[in-house]
């Protein structure tokens, strides 16, 4: 910050003004009388009657006691306001604002915690977008690393099918191959939203509803036999056509299942109830696992949120249902962490307006 001016403190300011206001009032007096003998002397006034002294010297000292006030007030309230458009700035996280020095000491003092606080919090935030940066970083190597093991899955599911196999095994192996495709286009997106800062790009087309959820049903059903979990699926009325991002919401709808079954356990159960009311979709996902606890629910969804007892904490990256609430938001749904009250466990409810 520049000083250039002397400070004083607001003591002395208003004593400068006193003094001046004191002075003031002996200059009226002196003019006044001068003014008298003057008027005397050209016999234009009684002298037997002085009372417009009294007044004139009454006039002029109201006149400049309002004058000086002004001027003090206005010399107070230009550093105030400034004062007040910087916290402002700071409070809006615009840390390039110039702070500038006051002439009254204790403004200009404030002014200088002022600029320190500037400087740490820009610090601060210089650290916390670095380490998200890092973090990011991290997750696109991952998402990487992901492709090759993928790749291998991907081409020895394809040779199973070309195998004699029984229609069991046929439907499996489908069913490994068409997941396996699932996920790489997932760390497509995955990469891509790394790389435009978690910027989803949306696809809303009209789609069958009805057939959106028997693909997603059955592969629920095989990872519930898998996982010796009880699944249930309850549709209510629903339309037969949306505008929906069917990749977008189905993923959303599978991350919330499968995460659901992980925290389940074996001979868990995982239920996912689907209706419309009052022109919106109602997906709710409950589970019989040990649920949210208070902090996960006011903060699960947060980017990179890990609580100690996170469900986002087991094999995973602080990133689903932070990426489920971004998609939701981006059908101007939304996304809620509960308890079950059915299932004792987690409960997450998704809505989104019929379209």
């Amino acid at each position: 910050m520049e000083r250039t001016k002397k400070i004083k403190s607001v003591k002395n300011t208003f004593a400068k003004y006193i003094a001046i206001f004191g002075l003031s009032l002996l200059i009226n007096f002196i003019v006044i009388l001068m003014l008298s003998r003057i008027l005397t002397s050209l016999q234009l006034i009684d002298t037997t009657y002085d009372t417009w002294k009294v007044v004139a010297f009454l006039i002029l000292s109201v006149a400049e006691l309002i004058l000086l006030s002004n001027l003090f007030g206005r010399t107070i309230k230009k550093d105030l306001m400034l004062l007040e458009k910087i916290t402002e700035s700071i409070l809006s996280e615009n840390l390039d604002i110039s702070i500038s020095g006051s002439e009254i000491k204790e403004i200009d003092e404030i002014m200088q915690s002022l600029e320190l606080m500037k400087v740490e919090l820009r610090n601060t935030l210089t650290a916390e977008w670095k380490n998200e940066e890092n973090k990011i970083i991290s997750l696109s190597a991952i998402a990487h690393d992901i492709k090759t093991p993928l790749t291998v899955v991907k081409a020895s599911s394809e040779l199973l099918m070309e195998t004699e196999q029984s229609e069991e095994q046929n439907e499996y192996s489908l069913s490994i191959y068409h997941n396996v495709e699932k996920i790489e286009k997932y760390v497509l997106i995955l990469l891509e939203v790394m790389k435009y800062n978690m910027e989803i790009e949306m696809d809303f087309q009209y789609k069958d509803f009805r057939n959106m959820l028997d693909g997603i049903d059955k592969s629920f059903q095989i990872m519930a036999v898998n996982n010796e979990i009880r699944y249930e699926l309850h549709i209510g009325e629903i339309p037969q056509q949306v505008l929906i991002d069917e990749l977008q919401l189905s993923r959303v709808i599978e991350n919330i299942v499968i995460n659901a079954m992980d925290y389940s356990g074996k001979n868990g159960i995982v239920s996912l109830t689907v209706n419309a009311v009052d022109d919106n979709l109602i997906f709710i996902i409950e589970d019989s696992g040990k649920g949210f606890s208070k902090d996960e629910m006011v903060n699960g969804t947060k980017q990179f949120y890990r609580g100690d007892k996170s469900r986002n904490s087991q094999n995973h990256f602080g990133l689903g249902l932070y990426i489920a609430d971004s998609i939701i938001k981006k059908h101007d749904g939304s996304l809620t962490l509960d308890k079950s009250e059915k299932w004792k466990g987690a409960q997450v409810t998704v809505k989104i307006p019929i379209r």
